[in-house]
Protein backbone atom coordinates (compact mmCIF):
# COMPACT_ATOMS: atom_id res chain seq x y z
CA UNK A 1 0.00 0.00 0.00
CA UNK A 2 1.36 3.35 -1.00
CA UNK A 3 2.32 5.72 1.82
CA UNK A 4 -1.14 8.44 0.68
CA UNK A 5 -3.96 5.23 -0.48
CA UNK A 6 -7.31 6.10 0.14
CA UNK A 7 -6.32 9.90 0.28
CA UNK A 8 -7.75 12.38 -2.07
CA UNK A 9 -6.00 16.09 -2.50
CA UNK A 10 -7.07 19.57 -3.98
CA UNK A 11 -3.73 21.08 -5.56
CA UNK A 12 -5.00 24.85 -6.50
CA UNK A 13 -2.58 26.24 -9.34
CA UNK A 14 -1.88 22.47 -9.98
CA UNK A 15 -1.52 22.52 -13.56
CA UNK A 16 2.47 23.65 -13.86
CA UNK A 17 4.92 25.00 -11.89
CA UNK A 18 5.32 23.86 -8.04
CA UNK A 19 1.80 23.30 -7.99
CA UNK A 20 2.59 20.89 -10.91
CA UNK A 21 4.69 19.31 -9.18
CA UNK A 22 2.85 18.47 -5.60
CA UNK A 23 0.19 17.30 -7.74
CA UNK A 24 2.51 14.74 -9.68
CA UNK A 25 4.44 13.53 -5.98
CA UNK A 26 1.32 13.17 -3.82
CA UNK A 27 -0.31 11.18 -6.95
CA UNK A 28 2.68 9.04 -6.99
CA UNK A 29 2.13 8.43 -3.24
CA UNK A 30 -1.36 6.86 -4.12
CA UNK A 31 -3.56 10.30 -3.63
CA UNK A 32 -6.66 10.94 -5.77
CA UNK A 33 -5.40 14.66 -7.19
CA UNK A 34 -7.83 17.23 -8.21
CA UNK A 35 -5.97 19.80 -10.03
CA UNK A 36 -7.65 23.37 -9.88
CA UNK A 37 -6.60 25.40 -12.93
CA UNK A 38 -7.16 28.80 -15.25
CA UNK A 39 -5.39 27.15 -17.82
CA UNK A 40 -7.10 24.15 -19.50
CA UNK A 41 -4.71 22.95 -21.58
CA UNK A 42 -1.83 22.42 -19.24
CA UNK A 43 -3.86 20.94 -16.57
CA UNK A 44 -4.85 18.41 -18.91
CA UNK A 45 -1.27 17.78 -19.95
CA UNK A 46 -0.79 17.20 -16.45
CA UNK A 47 -3.64 14.64 -15.41
CA UNK A 48 -2.49 12.38 -18.20
CA UNK A 49 0.95 12.40 -16.98
CA UNK A 50 -0.37 10.86 -13.91
CA UNK A 51 -2.92 8.55 -15.06
CA UNK A 52 -0.02 7.30 -17.72
CA UNK A 53 2.10 6.46 -14.45
CA UNK A 54 -0.61 4.83 -12.21
CA UNK A 55 -2.17 7.80 -10.36
CA UNK A 56 -5.23 9.19 -10.45
CA UNK A 57 -6.01 12.46 -11.25
CA UNK A 58 -8.97 14.89 -12.78
CA UNK A 59 -8.98 19.00 -12.85
CA UNK A 60 -11.67 21.62 -12.48
CA UNK A 61 -11.36 25.04 -14.81
CA UNK A 62 -11.71 27.83 -12.57
CA UNK A 63 -10.34 30.39 -10.31
CA UNK A 64 -10.07 30.19 -6.67
CA UNK A 65 -10.35 33.84 -5.80
CA UNK A 66 -14.21 33.14 -6.60
CA UNK A 67 -15.81 31.32 -3.66
CA UNK A 68 -18.21 29.18 -6.26
CA UNK A 69 -15.19 28.15 -7.98
CA UNK A 70 -14.17 27.40 -4.15
CA UNK A 71 -17.18 25.49 -3.61
CA UNK A 72 -17.64 23.51 -6.46
CA UNK A 73 -13.48 21.85 -5.81
CA UNK A 74 -14.72 20.59 -3.08
CA UNK A 75 -18.03 19.18 -3.96
CA UNK A 76 -16.41 17.78 -6.89
CA UNK A 77 -13.11 16.23 -4.80
CA UNK A 78 -15.95 14.09 -2.45
CA UNK A 79 -17.96 13.43 -5.55
CA UNK A 80 -14.54 11.94 -7.00
CA UNK A 81 -13.93 9.33 -3.69
CA UNK A 82 -16.35 10.48 -1.15
CA UNK A 83 -13.68 12.41 1.05
CA UNK A 84 -11.17 15.77 1.38
CA UNK A 85 -7.92 14.96 3.32
CA UNK A 86 -5.50 16.96 1.77
CA UNK A 87 -5.96 20.87 0.87
CA UNK A 88 -2.64 22.58 -1.02
CA UNK A 89 -3.39 26.36 -1.80
CA UNK A 90 -0.79 27.31 -4.08
CA UNK A 91 -2.46 29.47 -7.21
CA UNK A 92 -1.49 32.52 -8.19
CA UNK A 93 -1.60 34.14 -11.67
CA UNK A 94 1.36 36.84 -11.81
CA UNK A 95 0.04 40.43 -12.38
CA UNK A 96 2.21 43.85 -12.95
CA UNK A 97 2.83 43.88 -9.39
CA UNK A 98 5.77 46.52 -9.89
CA UNK A 99 5.02 49.48 -7.94
CA UNK A 100 5.22 50.93 -4.21
CA UNK A 101 1.59 52.13 -3.05
CA UNK A 102 2.35 55.19 -5.47
CA UNK A 103 2.28 53.59 -8.52
CA UNK A 104 0.16 50.29 -7.27
CA UNK A 105 -3.75 50.56 -9.08
CA UNK A 106 -6.78 49.76 -7.03
CA UNK A 107 -7.30 47.08 -9.54
CA UNK A 108 -4.00 45.76 -9.03
CA UNK A 109 -4.22 45.56 -5.34
CA UNK A 110 -7.58 44.03 -5.81
CA UNK A 111 -6.91 41.76 -8.09
CA UNK A 112 -3.25 40.48 -6.45
CA UNK A 113 -4.45 40.51 -3.30
CA UNK A 114 -7.54 38.65 -3.62
CA UNK A 115 -5.69 35.58 -5.48
CA UNK A 116 -3.21 35.41 -2.97
CA UNK A 117 -5.38 35.96 0.16
CA UNK A 118 -9.06 35.61 -0.29
CA UNK A 119 -8.50 32.35 -2.06
CA UNK A 120 -6.97 30.78 0.73
CA UNK A 121 -9.94 32.06 2.91
CA UNK A 122 -12.53 30.44 0.16
CA UNK A 123 -10.42 27.28 0.02
CA UNK A 124 -10.44 26.65 3.65
CA UNK A 125 -13.67 27.79 4.19
CA UNK A 126 -15.20 24.89 2.09
CA UNK A 127 -12.68 22.57 2.87
CA UNK A 128 -12.60 22.14 6.62
CA UNK A 129 -16.32 20.59 7.15
CA UNK A 130 -15.65 18.19 4.43
CA UNK A 131 -12.18 17.28 6.17
CA UNK A 132 -14.21 16.78 9.07
CA UNK A 133 -17.01 14.93 8.04
CA UNK A 134 -14.36 12.75 6.42
CA UNK A 135 -12.72 11.75 9.59
CA UNK A 136 -9.28 9.49 9.57
CA UNK A 137 -8.85 7.51 6.84
CA UNK A 138 -7.39 4.93 9.13
CA UNK A 139 -10.05 5.40 11.93
CA UNK A 140 -10.01 7.24 15.16
CA UNK A 141 -7.45 6.89 17.63
CA UNK A 142 -8.63 4.93 20.82
CA UNK A 143 -6.12 4.69 23.43
CA UNK A 144 -3.80 7.58 24.35
CA UNK A 145 -0.20 6.83 23.66
CA UNK A 146 3.20 8.57 24.47
CA UNK A 147 4.79 9.86 28.11
CA UNK A 148 3.00 12.05 30.21
CA UNK A 149 -0.85 12.53 32.22
CA UNK A 150 -3.64 11.88 30.02
CA UNK A 151 -7.05 12.45 31.04
CA UNK A 152 -10.56 11.72 28.55
CA UNK A 153 -10.91 10.78 25.63
CA UNK A 154 -7.78 10.97 23.03
CA UNK A 155 -7.53 14.60 20.78
CA UNK A 156 -8.51 14.12 16.40
CA UNK A 157 -5.36 13.94 15.07
CA UNK A 158 -4.49 13.02 10.83
CA UNK A 159 -8.01 14.65 9.77
CA UNK A 160 -6.68 17.30 7.59
CA UNK A 161 -3.91 19.30 6.16
CA UNK A 162 -4.21 22.42 4.33
CA UNK A 163 -0.59 23.58 3.32
CA UNK A 164 -0.35 27.23 2.41
CA UNK A 165 2.50 28.19 -0.45
CA UNK A 166 3.47 31.43 0.79
CA UNK A 167 7.07 32.87 -0.22
CA UNK A 168 10.77 34.22 0.76
CA UNK A 169 8.93 37.22 -0.20
CA UNK A 170 6.72 36.75 2.77
CA UNK A 171 9.65 36.88 4.70
CA UNK A 172 12.03 39.25 3.19
CA UNK A 173 10.90 42.25 1.38
CA UNK A 174 11.86 43.65 -2.02
CA UNK A 175 11.44 47.16 -3.29
CA UNK A 176 8.21 48.19 -5.57
CA UNK A 177 6.49 44.88 -4.85
CA UNK A 178 3.91 45.79 -2.80
CA UNK A 179 1.00 43.32 -3.81
CA UNK A 180 3.08 40.37 -4.13
CA UNK A 181 5.18 40.73 -0.28
CA UNK A 182 2.23 41.78 1.27
CA UNK A 183 0.00 38.67 -0.02
CA UNK A 184 2.77 36.48 0.56
CA UNK A 185 3.35 37.76 4.53
CA UNK A 186 -0.40 37.77 4.75
CA UNK A 187 -0.56 33.65 3.69
CA UNK A 188 1.70 33.41 7.15
CA UNK A 189 -0.73 35.21 8.72
CA UNK A 190 -3.96 33.35 7.41
CA UNK A 191 -1.99 30.00 7.93
CA UNK A 192 -1.06 31.05 11.95
CA UNK A 193 -4.37 31.76 12.58
CA UNK A 194 -6.21 28.96 10.69
CA UNK A 195 -3.91 26.54 12.47
CA UNK A 196 -5.38 28.13 15.86
CA UNK A 197 -9.02 27.34 14.84
CA UNK A 198 -8.90 24.14 12.93
CA UNK A 199 -6.50 22.62 15.19
CA UNK A 200 -8.63 20.77 17.51
CA UNK A 201 -10.24 19.00 14.76
CA UNK A 202 -7.86 17.70 14.18
CA UNK A 203 -6.32 19.45 11.08
CA UNK A 204 -2.65 21.07 10.54
CA UNK A 205 -1.79 23.98 8.92
CA UNK A 206 1.27 25.24 8.02
CA UNK A 207 2.77 27.28 5.10
CA UNK A 208 5.76 26.73 2.75
CA UNK A 209 8.12 29.43 1.93
CA UNK A 210 9.83 28.55 -1.25
CA UNK A 211 13.17 30.38 -2.95
CA UNK A 212 13.69 30.31 -6.24
CA UNK A 213 12.15 27.55 -7.71
CA UNK A 214 12.73 27.16 -11.54
CA UNK A 215 9.80 25.78 -13.40
CA UNK A 216 8.92 25.40 -16.77
CA UNK A 217 8.45 28.62 -17.20
CA UNK A 218 11.69 30.04 -15.69
CA UNK A 219 13.37 27.55 -17.50
CA UNK A 220 11.71 28.68 -20.97
CA UNK A 221 13.05 32.32 -20.21
CA UNK A 222 16.40 30.62 -19.46
CA UNK A 223 16.82 29.24 -23.04
CA UNK A 224 15.79 31.92 -24.58
CA UNK A 225 17.98 35.09 -23.15
CA UNK A 226 19.98 33.27 -20.29
CA UNK A 227 23.42 31.41 -20.46
CA UNK A 228 25.22 29.15 -17.81
CA UNK A 229 27.28 31.55 -16.61
CA UNK A 230 24.50 33.98 -15.88
CA UNK A 231 22.59 30.81 -14.27
CA UNK A 232 25.30 30.28 -11.97
CA UNK A 233 25.08 33.95 -10.42
CA UNK A 234 22.13 32.98 -9.21
CA UNK A 235 23.08 29.76 -7.55
CA UNK A 236 25.60 31.92 -5.64
CA UNK A 237 23.61 33.33 -3.70
CA UNK A 238 22.50 30.11 -2.25
CA UNK A 239 24.53 28.37 0.43
CA UNK A 240 24.15 25.04 -1.35
CA UNK A 241 25.07 27.02 -4.64
CA UNK A 242 21.74 25.62 -7.02
CA UNK A 243 18.25 27.15 -7.11
CA UNK A 244 15.07 24.86 -6.42
CA UNK A 245 12.95 22.67 -8.50
CA UNK A 246 9.11 21.91 -7.99
CA UNK A 247 10.24 18.88 -6.62
CA UNK A 248 11.52 20.06 -3.24
CA UNK A 249 8.47 21.57 -2.74
CA UNK A 250 6.38 18.91 -3.38
CA UNK A 251 8.36 16.62 -1.15
CA UNK A 252 8.43 19.34 1.49
CA UNK A 253 4.42 19.35 1.08
CA UNK A 254 4.03 15.52 1.35
CA UNK A 255 5.83 15.57 4.65
CA UNK A 256 3.51 18.08 5.91
CA UNK A 257 0.69 15.90 4.48
CA UNK A 258 2.16 12.55 6.24
CA UNK A 259 1.11 11.52 9.85
CA UNK A 260 4.60 11.81 10.74
CA UNK A 261 3.83 15.93 10.76
CA UNK A 262 0.63 15.33 13.28
CA UNK A 263 2.61 17.72 15.95
CA UNK A 264 3.21 20.43 13.62
CA UNK A 265 0.87 23.38 12.50
CA UNK A 266 0.78 27.03 12.55
CA UNK A 267 4.62 26.85 10.82
CA UNK A 268 5.89 28.11 7.94
CA UNK A 269 8.96 25.84 6.35
CA UNK A 270 11.04 28.06 4.67
CA UNK A 271 12.53 25.62 1.15
CA UNK A 272 14.67 28.35 0.21
CA UNK A 273 18.66 26.53 0.39
CA UNK A 274 19.14 28.80 3.14
CA UNK A 275 19.07 31.99 0.81
CA UNK A 276 17.68 34.01 3.78
CA UNK A 277 19.63 32.93 6.55
CA UNK A 278 22.80 34.48 5.21
CA UNK A 279 24.50 38.08 6.01
CA UNK A 280 23.89 40.31 2.82
CA UNK A 281 27.60 42.19 2.32
CA UNK A 282 29.41 38.04 2.35
CA UNK A 283 26.84 37.80 -0.26
CA UNK A 284 27.37 41.30 -2.75
CA UNK A 285 31.26 40.89 -2.42
CA UNK A 286 31.03 37.08 -3.48
CA UNK A 287 28.54 38.28 -6.29
CA UNK A 288 30.94 41.01 -7.46
CA UNK A 289 33.93 38.94 -7.83
CA UNK A 290 32.37 36.12 -10.10
CA UNK A 291 30.86 39.38 -12.28
CA UNK A 292 34.59 40.65 -12.81
CA UNK A 293 35.47 37.03 -13.72
CA UNK A 294 32.52 36.43 -16.10
CA UNK A 295 31.85 40.07 -17.72
CA UNK A 296 29.58 38.98 -20.06
CA UNK A 297 27.13 36.88 -18.56
CA UNK A 298 23.25 36.51 -19.95
CA UNK A 299 20.35 36.54 -17.80
CA UNK A 300 16.65 36.65 -18.78
CA UNK A 301 15.75 40.25 -18.93
CA UNK A 302 19.06 41.77 -20.30
CA UNK A 303 18.82 43.11 -23.21
CA UNK A 304 22.39 42.49 -24.39
CA UNK A 305 25.67 40.86 -22.96
CA UNK A 306 27.32 43.01 -20.57
CA UNK A 307 30.80 43.83 -20.77
CA UNK A 308 32.16 45.45 -17.18
CA UNK A 309 35.77 45.56 -18.63
CA UNK A 310 35.76 48.08 -21.85
CA UNK A 311 36.42 51.39 -20.63
CA UNK A 312 39.29 54.08 -22.22
CA UNK A 313 42.92 54.11 -20.42
CA UNK A 314 42.45 57.38 -19.73
CA UNK A 315 39.97 56.98 -17.74
CA UNK A 316 42.35 56.55 -14.81
CA UNK A 317 43.16 60.24 -14.71
CA UNK A 318 39.11 60.90 -14.12
CA UNK A 319 38.37 63.55 -10.96
CA UNK A 320 38.26 61.05 -7.65
CA UNK A 321 34.56 60.77 -7.03
CA UNK A 322 34.20 62.50 -3.48
CA UNK A 323 30.28 62.62 -2.87
CA UNK A 324 27.02 60.98 -4.52
CA UNK A 325 26.14 64.01 -6.05
CA UNK A 326 29.30 63.86 -8.09
CA UNK A 327 28.46 60.02 -8.92
CA UNK A 328 25.84 61.44 -10.43
CA UNK A 329 27.07 64.28 -12.09
CA UNK A 330 30.33 62.19 -12.96
CA UNK A 331 27.84 59.82 -15.26
CA UNK A 332 25.73 62.39 -16.94
CA UNK A 333 29.24 63.04 -18.71
CA UNK A 334 30.68 59.32 -19.25
CA UNK A 335 28.96 56.47 -21.36
CA UNK A 336 28.02 53.00 -19.80
CA UNK A 337 31.43 51.80 -21.20
CA UNK A 338 33.42 53.28 -18.29
CA UNK A 339 30.98 51.62 -15.25
CA UNK A 340 33.92 49.14 -14.57
CA UNK A 341 36.03 52.32 -13.73
CA UNK A 342 33.21 53.55 -11.69
CA UNK A 343 33.39 49.51 -9.80
CA UNK A 344 36.68 50.47 -8.48
CA UNK A 345 36.47 53.73 -7.26
CA UNK A 346 33.53 52.55 -4.96
CA UNK A 347 35.49 49.79 -3.77
CA UNK A 348 38.28 51.35 -2.89
CA UNK A 349 36.93 54.88 -2.30
CA UNK A 350 34.03 53.78 -0.45
CA UNK A 351 34.02 49.93 0.45
CA UNK A 352 32.04 50.56 3.63
CA UNK A 353 28.97 51.89 1.35
CA UNK A 354 29.51 49.01 -1.22
CA UNK A 355 25.20 49.34 -1.98
CA UNK A 356 25.57 53.00 -3.01
CA UNK A 357 27.70 50.68 -6.18
CA UNK A 358 24.23 48.89 -6.95
CA UNK A 359 21.74 51.57 -6.68
CA UNK A 360 24.29 53.87 -8.96
CA UNK A 361 24.53 50.08 -11.10
CA UNK A 362 21.10 50.53 -11.53
CA UNK A 363 19.77 53.76 -12.45
CA UNK A 364 22.37 53.21 -15.53
CA UNK A 365 21.05 50.65 -17.07
CA UNK A 366 17.74 48.79 -15.03
CA UNK A 367 16.41 46.75 -17.55
CA UNK A 368 19.97 45.26 -18.68
CA UNK A 369 21.10 43.59 -14.85
CA UNK A 370 18.28 42.30 -13.08
CA UNK A 371 20.62 40.72 -10.87
CA UNK A 372 21.41 44.22 -9.51
CA UNK A 373 17.78 44.56 -8.88
CA UNK A 374 17.18 41.09 -7.28
CA UNK A 375 20.27 41.59 -4.63
CA UNK A 376 18.86 44.37 -4.06
CA UNK A 377 15.46 42.80 -3.31
CA UNK A 378 17.55 40.11 -1.13
CA UNK A 379 19.88 42.31 0.68
CA UNK A 380 18.53 45.84 1.91
CA UNK A 381 21.06 47.36 4.41
CA UNK A 382 19.96 49.22 7.70
CA UNK A 383 19.39 52.89 7.52
CA UNK A 384 21.83 53.50 9.80
CA UNK A 385 24.22 52.32 6.79
CA UNK A 386 22.62 54.62 4.10
CA UNK A 387 22.82 58.20 4.27
CA UNK A 388 24.99 57.76 1.14
CA UNK A 389 22.33 55.52 -0.26
CA UNK A 390 19.73 57.58 0.19
CA UNK A 391 21.36 60.20 -1.27
CA UNK A 392 22.75 58.80 -4.50
CA UNK A 393 19.17 56.58 -5.61
CA UNK A 394 16.86 60.61 -4.50
CA UNK A 395 19.42 62.30 -6.75
CA UNK A 396 19.66 60.30 -9.98
CA UNK A 397 18.10 61.98 -13.00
Amino acid sequence: MKKFSKRTAIVTGGASGIGGGCAKKLASEGTTVLIVDINEATAKKTVEYILENGGSAEYLIGDVSEENVSKQMVDKAIDMTGRLDFLIQNAYSHTSDSGSAIETTSDEWDTGIGLLTKALFFGAKYSVPAMTESGNVTGINTEWSGFGLRNGEPPKQNIGRIINISSVHGIVQAPKSLVYASGKAAVIGLTRQMAIDFGELGITVNAIAPGHIVTERGQKAWEKSGDKKGFHLFELQYPVRRTGTPEDIASSVSFLCSDEASFITGTTLTVDGGLSIQLQENIVMRLKDYISKNPEIKTPGNKRKINLFSYPNNFRKSPTLLSCRNYSDFCKSHNVSNWRRIWDHMINIHTSSFFNYLNFFTWCERDSLSFINHAKLCFNLSMSWSSSYHTIFESRP
